[in-house]
Parts: C-alpha cells; sequence; structure tokens
C-alpha cells in the first residue's frame, strides 16, 4: 500500500513539472512576440481558467470513488465577478451595459439528495462597480452533477428575488464623455435569474472546489431625466426623475467552495 502511494504521488508530481514547464514556455512566447494580454484577453483568460482546474484534478484523480460525499447538509461558498452585455432602454434609446460590473458574494445552505442533485436557498450580496449600487438577490438555487466521479462537469440555476440594499446619488453619462444624456442604472429591485455551467472537483470527502461560466439575469430599471422639469436649470439633465423598467443580462465567472 504504501509503495502504491508513493508512486501515486511522484506520478502527480511529474505531471505538475510538466504542465508548470508548458506555461512557463507559453509565456516566453507571448513576450517574445509582444502579445499583449489586452489583444487577446479572452484567450488568456480561458487558458488560465483550463489550467488552474488541470494543476488542481492531477491530485485528485487518484483518490478511491467511494470517498465522496453523497448524501446530507451541504454548504458552498462562492465569490463571483460578472459584466454586462447587450444594452436597456428608456424613452426609445439604447444605452449600452458593458460599462456596469458585479462583484458578488453568495452563500448555498441546502442538502444533497445523491451524488447528482442537490437543492437550497442561496442568498447574495451583489456590489456594482458603476454605479454604485448593491442587491441583496435571495432566491432557490438547484445544481446538478453530471457524473458520479471526483470530477463530473457541474451546473446551478437559481430563481428569485434581488431587493435593493442602495443606490447611488448620482446618474452617469449614458454614452461616455461626449454624451449630455445621464442616467442611472439598476434603480430599482426586481427578479433575479441566475445559471452556469463548469466544472466540480472534489479535493476530500466533504470539500470540493467549483468553476463556471455564468450568467445573470436581472429585472430593474434605468432612471432618466425625461425633459419636462425644468427646475433644476443647466442641472437639469442630472437629475433622474422617470423610471423605465429593463433586463440586465450579465456573464462572467464564479468560483465556489463546498464544505
Amino acid at each position: 500500500l504504501v509503495k502504491v502511494s508513493v508512486g501515486t504521488k511522484e506520478k502527480s508530481m511529474e505531471h505538475f513539472r510538466i504542465k508548470l514547464y508548458f506555461i512557463v514556455k507559453i509565456m516566453y512566447f507571448c513576450e517574445k512576440f509582444n502579445i499583449t494580454y489586452m489583444k487577446y484577453r479572452e484567450i488568456y483568460t480561458l487558458a488560465v481558467f483550463c489550467f488552474i482546474i488541470s494543476l488542481f484534478t492531477s491530485n485528485i484523480m487518484a483518490q478511491p470513488q467511494s470517498s465522496r460525499k453523497s448524501f446530507g447538509p451541504t454548504f458552498i461558498t462562492s465569490p463571483s465577478f460578472v459584466n454586462g452585455i447587450h444594452h436597456v432602454t428608456y424613452d426609445g434609446n439604447k444605452v449600452p451595459s458593458s460599462s456596469i460590473s458585479i462583484v458578488g458574494l453568495s452563500q448555498f445552505m441546502g442538502f444533497q439528495f445523491s451524488p447528482y442533485f442537490m437543492l437550497g436557498l442561496g442568498v447574495s450580496f451583489d456590489y456594482w462597480t458603476k454605479p454604485k449600487n448593491a442587491f441583496v438577490p435571495i432566491y432557490l438555487d438547484l445544481r446538478f452533477n453530471f457524473m458520479d466521479h471526483n470530477i463530473s462537469p457541474h451546473m446551478y440555476l437559481n430563481l428569485g428575488y434581488a431587493s435593493q440594499w442602495s443606490v447611488d446619488s448620482k446618474t452617469y453619462s449614458a454614452y461616455g464623455i461626449n454624451s449630455d444624456r445621464y442616467v442611472l442604472h439598476g434603480a430599482k429591485s426586481g427578479l433575479m435569474f441566475e445559471s452556469g455551467i463548469g466544472v466540480k472537483a472534489h479535493a476530500s470527502y466533504s470539500n470540493a472546489i467549483i468553476l463556471t461560466f455564468t450568467t445573470k439575469v436581472l429585472e430593474s430599471a434605468i432612471k432618466y431625466n425625461n425633459g419636462e422639469s425644468t427646475s433644476g436649470g443647466t442641472q437639469a439633465k442630472y437629475l433622474a426623475n422617470t423610471y423605465e423598467n429593463n433586463w440586465y443580462v450579465f456573464i462572467g465567472v464564479k468560483a465556489g467552495i463546498v464544505f
């Protein structure tokens, strides 16, 4: 038994050294040919994501298939980052939402019924970096493992309501620095839907790491000045007084620690 354990550990370390060698070679290649991160940031991010998964999984492949928790209370703590895509509308005008980023921290509290299914409630704190809004979504959280293995494709579905914790006190330019239109995004509470798909990798009997690509949809409103009030004089364009409901769409990444 000792010989098998030592041999497995040596193989894992050898795999680690090989992967590290290749990542160093890739970084050298990028520097030599002056490939910038900003120009190829999507490819670079995906490569790093896959490399992290491969490093983590190289040490857990040798675990016995029976050493995983498959029934009982489960908790998952998850940091996330998503960015707006598409656009929202107000008064017949389209406004891009790509400048809106959300940094979130969520907690799943539920029960694992089998190696393939978990159900629970979730609560999250979502901070919008621009505008400086904050929401607290509370939602039903369904999670699925597609395989009964140490490493498995993983998917989750969230449906709930995002309550507004705070809202920015000022409006922002709708179209950049040359715009004379000012709006406030995320001005109301509303329904929230989120879904993600990725991989779950067990590190011990009850602990695992989850990495997913995530899509979040939020019902909210954009607030703007309808031009009917001139009480603010030349500053009236900064004073939002009208709401228009919209659906905000975000994509990004989410990690999770299972315990």
